[in-house]
């Protein structure tokens, strides 16, 4: 197997990975994926916020908490595809 080794994450879950050049996929060895199902859950329970819907003109605003935006990479001037699903919408950079 062809491979090279990279670091990949959100925020602050970062994990090694080893990139297979012939199939493209990803592998991460069993005794990492622990470690990095332990740093998701924790990355959820801080990222874990109740906020009330409030009004701008005649639109409904939703303010996002500093710390979650930067996790993501939203800033002002961001584009934000929103999609509704079964209970609720799921809001995904642009």
């Amino acid at each position: 197997m062809e491979a090279s080794e990279k670091e990949v994450g959100v925020g602050k879950i970062r994990s090694q990975v080893f990139h297979c050049k012939r199939c493209g996929e990803d592998l991460v060895f069993e005794k990492d994926v622990e470690k990095l199902m332990k740093d998701v859950v924790s990355f959820k329970k801080e990222q874990h916020f109740v906020k009330s819907v409030g009004y701008s003109g005649n639109s409904l605003v939703l303010r996002i908490p500093s710390k979650l935006a930067k996790s993501v990479g939203i800033k002002e001037g961001s584009k934000v595809e929103i999609s509704p699903v079964e209970k609720g919408f799921i809001a995904e950079l642009a």
